[in-house]
């Protein structure tokens, strides 16, 4: 049977001048029939079903039968809300498009057990009324797989920025690894050459010594450079969450997974896990990583797929491992497992060439971001040197910006009275800003605002201290007098 084309103005109608002269042509030129349009639609991977102005049905094509599994004999010229009634499913979103005129989207359960997606057209006829309705029937299975599969290509979007937000700080300098010393470079050197292997990292030393600069600089060197580098520190995570933070987990594969998530190897795959306090895993979660570690699978929570990832893993710690296995809190095989290539990084009391360097790479830091140019006196570089860092780099890190804070000049003046404790605080009989009752340790706004008031109590406290005796006064702060008359003026400090 060909189809008639004067049928066709009526077509044009609904679907637009356009495309219904488009459609004419092809049937005019191909002379299509009505059995190979119907074959058109027997070969969509979607159920397709039609139903007139009252929902009987007039054509349905071979998906629905798979689905309802029911021949096309017993379904068409059937109604489906005698369907309904019958049990063959629960709910129908035909006559909901039919009732409102407007396309509708629903879940309908079968009797099979089978969920699935329908969506319902209403076409309607000149006077606004229902002439007929086509719906669309999709699987819920397939639309998980569809769901799973836009997850995927989350995962690897969230890779990706991770690489692009690593490359942009590689881009400023803000992890460059300070090496003026012999044992630096030295080390450097080693781990220009381990970089380019694949080959498991243990990274050793203190805290506060770098250890996640230099698992960058690993990275950085390494083939898997532009790839994502993943830090994690594993003491920040709660034990409970770990295994899913970890391994990811399934959409209702406990209470509040409300949505599927992927894991720290998902995310790093192709690139660098850095596990910083690897020594705070539990030993239940040090099971399963194991297992990971030696087959590169990982299975989300609530999942039966298993997902092949290939990622490079730096461990890091500042406590004794083996003393951790001899006291079984730590697995021997992952020990060992770990420790392939052991590299141990020098504290800063062992290095104290690298430490001015240090200094002025920080202080150059807070200049360009504060658009300054202040210098260390010569004074503070004597004290700097002969301090014994007891909290190692991310101690000097944040002295200096202490100094910064309080230096009035461009240049770190500190009065003879200051001097860096053992304790790692920085003393003065006068002034201890960590125990002052006078100063807002709750302050929350800029740090020009926690300057101005941080100036404000110290300016008070020395001339208190010293009587109101403004020479001896801008004397204590290192100061001339003249400026120390403005700061007053600028903060209203007088002795009243």
């Amino acid at each position: 049977m060909t189809i008639n084309l004067s049928s066709l103005s009526k077509l044009k109608k609904g679907i637009g001048k356009k495309m219904g002269s488009n459609i004419e042509s092809l049937v005019s030129k191909s002379k299509i029939t009505l059995e190979e349009l119907v074959n058109v639609f027997n070969n969509s991977y979607d159920g397709i079903m039609i139903t007139d102005h009252d929902g009987k049905l007039i054509f349905i094509n071979k998906a629905i039968s798979g689905i309802l599994d029911m021949s096309t004999e017993d379904i068409v010229g059937k109604n489906v809300k005698d369907l309904v009634k019958e049990g063959f499913y629960d709910n129908s979103v035909i006559m909901r498009a039919i009732n409102t005129k407007i396309q509708q989207t629903g879940i309908v359960n079968l009797r099979s057990g089978t969920t699935v997606i329908s969506t319902s057209i209403p076409i309607l006829d000149e006077n606004n009324n229902v002439k007929m309705t086509v719906t669309n029937v999709r699987v819920e299975g397939i639309i998980d797989q569809y769901a799973k599969e836009l997850e995927k290509q989350k995962c690897h979007v969230k890779r990706y920025k991770s690489a692009i937000h690593y490359m942009n700080s590689l881009n400023t300098n803000s992890n460059k690894v300070i090496a003026e010393s012999v044992q630096m470079k030295r080390l450097l050197e080693y781990l220009s050459k381990v970089s380019r292997m694949n080959s498991t990292v243990l990274l050793t030393g203190e805290s506060g010594t770098g250890k996640e600069v230099v698992s960058r600089f690993i990275h950085e060197n390494s083939l898997r450079s532009r790839e994502p580098f993943i830090p994690v520190n594993c003491s920040a995570i709660p034990k409970e969450l770990m295994e899913s933070e970890f391994f990811g987990f399934e959409k209702g594969a406990f209470t509040g997974a409300v949505k599927s998530k992927p894991g720290f190897f998902e995310m790093a795959d192709k690139g660098t896990l850095f596990l910083d306090e690897i020594a705070e895993m539990t030993m239940n979660i040090q099971t399963k990583f194991l297992r990971v570690l030696e087959s590169g699978v990982v299975q989300r929570l609530g999942s039966t797929n298993p997902i092949q990832t290939d990622v490079r893993i730096i461990a890091a710690t500042n406590k004794n491992l083996e003393e951790r296995v001899n006291d079984n809190r730590f697995r021997k095989d992952l020990y060992y497992r770990l420790n392939v290539i052991p590299v141990t990084i020098p504290p800063l009391r062992d290095r104290k060439s690298d430490i001015m360097p240090l200094a002025q790479y920080f202080i150059d830091q807070i200049n360009s971001e504060y658009d300054s140019s202040k210098i260390l006196s010569e004074s503070l570089i004597e004290k700097l040197l002969n301090y014994n860092w007891p909290g190692n780099i991310r101690e000097l890190k944040n002295i200096i910006e202490r100094f910064y804070i309080l230096s009035n000049e461009e240049e770190f003046f500190i009065s003879e009275n200051i001097k860096l404790d053992q304790s790692k605080t920085l003393v003065n009989g006068q002034f201890d800003m960590s125990c002052s009752n006078d100063f807002n340790a709750d302050f929350t706004g800029d740090l020009r605002g926690y300057v101005k008031e941080a100036e404000i109590v110290y300016i008070k406290r020395v001339l208190n201290n010293c009587k109101w005796q403004i020479g001896d006064a801008a004397k204590e702060l290192g100061i001339h007098r003249s400026m120390l008359y403005r700061k007053m003026q600028e903060y209203n400090i007088s002795k009243r």
